[in-house]
């Protein structure tokens, strides 16, 4: 396993032919897994030349991730409301993955720089790898009788007023933004705001949420948990009956995805107590029941760190098999309420959680298990759609035999959907990136990379999106923006077969549309 320590960001360029600022978020997937945002309040503005130091001047530690095989860092210019990146442009891609053959050792202090999007942007980022034995544990303790009380006594009242029932019926992320924000500083949850700021506070408390357990479909294709945290700092507005936009508030969601969910939280309403920052309360993780307010009629789940590489999750275990004690005592967060709890009756079970607002219906990353992952290293562009603007890429995947009908097209050179519909309204599919497009054109010596992460266990497939619409439409599905599709398996008998596991190669696509001269390559690497 592998930390990685983001440093410093740098900005050469801003974006859009040199705009005065971008408003910049970093998104990071660790192995293909859930998007995490940074800084998950606002967003840090930048103009050309300015750096952004992290590690406010070497004084405490950057942004520090995790990750087993490979890592990707998307930076965004915000261009919507504060939470979203719902109107996000892509500035740059950044990301350094494990070679089969062992290759060069990714441990070290790099700067790396893309300068190769067409909408100019110019970014650098310094950051450290580093390996590391297992993921950390945060310092925490079982919350106080007190604390777990108020949580008691308010959220079942709150639960069943009018104001509760609104959230439990309301499905919309962001009017459930907007309602929790104003549940929790009102004084249906006084109790709770008093004994956060007693002195019998738990000063392990980095955070708190409120939230609806119960499985709602969700933002970006996620069915589960979804909430609002507040930080330790805003503890002072909680339950005093004040203005919701006093807050400083991060969207969390988690839970397994719409295709293939394979987690399932009961429950309605419940109130997050977190031993992070909101801002490092991200990733995969593992939960069981929690043993928490003996006697006060209370439940919960407490959730801890877990890696996709099975071998790494050795500290949550005993003679093989996870501890249910040891996951409650490496616990990053529990999640209190009135029937909360995990479903089906297990006691262990994977959840996938995120700290910060992202938009999409689309999922962007995979949940289940798999035996094989990919990754896209790089995409270039050879030749342009558009004569006059730049060409908005966006790609599909799909893993095994989700992927939709399709046949060879004489007409455009390329495979083509057989179906007519919306392909937007496809199951089974992912995006990258996350929201929008990359601009890319030929003139300007364009690549993007790398890409996403697919998991799979036998075969894959990609497609390739190459919009030439106004803005307002580059996150369009149109199918006359598909430049075409591609199938890659682990059958060595085939001509698109990727490799052997611990033998490194990369296989490279052509994605061809006759008549228009449009070109892109695609580089793919196995990684497990």
């Amino acid at each position: 396993m592998y930390s990685i320590e983001i440093q410093t960001v740098t900005c050469n360029r801003t974006g859009d032919s040199g705009r005065i600022e971008d408003d910049v978020e970093i998104i990071v997937q660790s192995d293909g897994n859930g998007p995490c945002r940074y800084p998950v309040f606002g967003a840090h503005s930048m103009g050309s030349g300015d750096a952004w130091d992290l590690t406010d001047n070497g004084t405490v530690s950057g942004q520090i991730y995790y990750f087993s095989n490979a890592i990707t860092v998307q930076l965004y210019d915000r261009d919507g409301a504060t939470n979203e990146i719902d109107s996000a442009d892509p500035l740059a891609s950044f990301g350094c993955f494990r070679a089969q053959n062992g290759g060069p050792d990714i441990v070290g202090t790099f700067t790396e720089r893309d300068d190769k999007n067409a909408c100019e942007a110019d970014y650098e980022i310094t950051y450290t790898i580093r390996a590391v034995e297992q993921l950390p544990a945060p310092d925490n303790e079982t919350p106080s009788d007190t604390l777990i009380s108020a949580i008691r006594s308010n959220v079942a009242a709150w639960a069943t007023s009018s104001a509760g029932q609104e959230i439990i019926a309301t499905t919309d992320p962001q009017d459930l933004e907007d309602l929790l924000k104003e549940a929790i500083v009102s004084t249906a949850f006084k109790d709770i705001g008093e004994a956060l700021q007693s002195t019998v506070l738990d000063t392990k408390i980095k955070g708190i949420s409120l939230g609806v357990m119960a499985t709602a479909d969700i933002c970006f294709g996620v069915t589960g948990a979804f909430g609002i945290a507040v930080a330790r700092d805003d503890f002072q507005f909680v339950g005093m009956g004040g203005d919701k936009e006093d807050l400083d508030s991060a969207i969390y969601a988690g839970g397994g995805l719409l295709e293939g969910a394979d987690v399932a939280l009961d429950g309605e309403l419940a109130l997050g107590i977190w031993y992070v920052e909101p801002k490092d309360f991200s990733g995969r993780v593992i939960g069981v029941d929690a043993d928490i307010g003996d006697g006060l009629d209370v439940e919960g789940v407490a959730y801890a760190s877990y890696s996709d590489d099975d071998e790494e999750n050795e500290d949550l275990k005993t003679d093989g098999e996870f501890d249910v004690a040891k996951i409650r005592d490496k616990a990053k967060a529990t999640f209190v309420g009135t029937g909360i709890g995990l479903g089906d009756g297990a006691d262990v079970q994977e959840a996938h959680f995120f700290a910060g607002a992202l938009p999409g219906n689309t999922p962007c990353y995979q949940s289940g298990d798999y035996d094989h992952a990919a990754i896209v290293t790089e995409i270039r562009c050879i030749s342009s759609w558009s004569n006059n603007n730049n060409d908005n890429v966006m790609m599909h995947y799909f893993a095994d035999g989700d992927c939709p009908p399709y046949t060879f097209d004489s007409d455009t050179g390329s495979n083509r959907y057989d179906a007519t519909d919306d392909p937007s309204e496809i199951t089974g599919q992912y995006r990258f990136p996350i929201w929008n497009s990359r601009e890319m054109d030929k003139d300007s010596d364009t690549t993007w990379g790398p890409g996403p992460v697919i998991k799979f266990n036998d075969s894959f497939y990609v497609d390739l999106h190459a919009a030439k619409g106004p803005p307002n439409e580059r996150d369009t599905h149109d199918n006359r923006a598909i430049v075409g599709i591609h199938h890659c398996t682990l059958d060595p008998s085939k001509s698109t077969f990727i490799g052997s596991p611990g033998v490194s190669k990369t296989l490279t696509y052509e994605f061809i549309y006759k008549g228009s001269d449009v070109k892109y390559e695609v580089d793919v690497q196995l990684l497990y």
